[in-house]
């Protein structure tokens, strides 16, 4: 199977709690290396849907993704994700991380309500997308990126696939005609 190109792109907004959203993705950054294919990571959170585009113009500008992974490190608005839906068509897999403590404080990240958010956006564009919630290394967040990452290579595998037939059609078996 040819490589498959994965875009992770991390956004936040800086109102948040950002020691624990610091910690959050550099702990998915190093979850997600030791995923089975190689995925491109930003150096840092991406607090501006301006950042996202300037991630995604240049990774872009290299060829196509297949997949990209948005995490929603804290809170966020749509705006994000439309950069994405602008630039690409491949499927999107939104990760939201769990709370890390509710102690009756203010949230610390608030992911939730931005996953909730960018599904909804997903959704109104008609785009492929799944989703998980969790902190990375969970089981659940590893069986769904891990199946996200199969399939997208599969179908990478047979856009890329030739076919051909060899011989005549049978008499009577029209159906059995292929013209490519």
């Amino acid at each position: 199977m040819s490589a498959i190109r994965i875009l992770y792109i991390p956004v936040g907004r800086k109102n948040f709690h950002m020691e624990t959203a610091s910690r959050y993705f550099q702990s998915s950054v190093n979850y997600l290396k030791q995923l089975s294919a190689p995925i491109i990571c930003p150096a840092d959170i991406l607090y501006d849907p301006a950042e996202v585009a300037e991630f995604l113009n240049a990774q872009l500008a290299q060829g196509p993704a297949d997949l990209v992974i948005m995490q929603c490190t804290t809170f966020t608005d749509n705006r994000f994700v439309t950069e994405v839906l602008e630039r690409t068509t491949c499927p999107i897999f939104i990760w939201g991380v769990a709370e890390p403590s509710i102690d009756g404080e203010r949230l610390k990240l608030n992911s939730l309500t931005g996953f909730l958010g960018l599904s909804n956006a997903i959704c109104h564009f008609g785009r492929d997308f799944d989703v998980a919630y969790g902190a990375p290394g969970d089981a659940d967040i590893t069986r769904a990126l891990e199946e996200q990452i199969k399939a997208v290579s599969v179908i990478k595998a047979l856009k890329n696939a030739r076919l051909g037939v060899i011989g005549t059609l049978p008499p009577g078996f029209t159906l059995s005609d292929v013209d490519v």
